[in-house]
């Protein structure tokens, strides 16, 4: 035989034991596949401190990623951009006759699935004021003034997600 004559031999061969596996299958002699096992029960209460993708406020997460930088590098970028936008929010809305005390204040707040602010509380206060309370209260307003981040999520679907922001006076 030749070498062509032997290749077409064995591609009908292939051909015929495709149609007969084809076959087997459309009549129910070869079981398909299981279906892929069911996802794990959510809770729509959880609170997720890393995800897949995390919130920014508008405007952080459109910055365009530098040359050679990595992905960890860009989110970290993202994540000072959005913390310097909460800081300046937070500095614009505190009074101006209000003496602040120097000190470090610590603050969880917990950006919910629909992007908006859902609580915070306050985790660390060096200050001997009120500076700390004063700074939760501002940013409780975050809820009332409609103040949205981009949606963040994991396991492609959004979830309840915990920032700490610190502010030194």
């Amino acid at each position: 035989m030749s070498g062509k004559s032997l290749l077409c031999s064995r591609l009908i061969v292939l051909v015929i034991i495709s149609l007969v596996l084809v076959g087997s299958i459309v009549r129910g002699q070869i079981p398909p596949p299981p279906p892929p096992p069911p996802s794990p029960p959510t809770d729509d209460n959880e609170v997720f401190i890393k995800v897949e993708q995390m919130p920014y406020i508008v405007g952080c997460y459109d910055l365009p990623k530098a040359f050679g930088e990595t992905k960890e590098q860009w989110d970290t970028r993202k994540m000072a951009c959005q913390d310097t936008k909460i800081r300046k929010i937070v500095h614009d809305l505190l009074p101006k006759d209000l003496p602040l005390t120097p000190g470090k204040v610590s603050i969880n707040y917990i950006i919910g699935s629909d992007g908006r602010l859902k609580s915070s509380t306050i985790v660390l206060d060096t200050t001997p004021g009120q500076d700390g309370i004063n700074i939760k209260a501002i940013l409780d307003q975050f809820t009332a003034m409609k103040f949205f981040w981009d949606l963040g999520g994991s396991r492609g679907r959004p979830v309840n997600i915990q920032y700490t922001i610190s502010f030194v006076l």
